[in-house]
């Protein structure tokens, strides 16, 4: 066997348990409405871009571009705020955007 291919099938034996992650779990609705609650700091049963950010992980605050992209799809009437049953169902977030609490 060549040394490339040795080299080659060396990577793909380390890198292949961790492609076979599996993908993170979505959150319950459950669990995005304790979000929203957690998150509405002002309790006015609306989340603002501002708000929500504030309750996302500082990794995930780290993102302006991704979070303005997932903001546009959260409101798309650009109205500045959602309620509580548009974040539950929304769906449409990056990966690790959104997808949990801070602690």
């Amino acid at each position: 066997m060549s040394k490339p291919v040795l080299i080659a099938l060396c990577f793909a034996a380390i890198a292949a348990p961790a492609l076979a992650q599996p993908a993170p779990a979505k959150m319950d609705p459950a669990a995005r409405a304790a979000q929203f609650v957690k998150a509405d700091v002002n309790k006015d049963g609306q989340l603002t871009k501002e708000e929500w950010i504030a309750s996302l992980p500082a990794t995930a605050q780290a993102n302006k571009d991704r979070l303005d992209a997932a903001w546009s799809r959260m409101d798309p009437d650009k109205t500045g705020h959602i309620g509580k049953d548009a974040f539950v169902n929304f769906t449409g977030a990056p990966k690790g955007v959104g997808s949990s609490a801070k602690p």
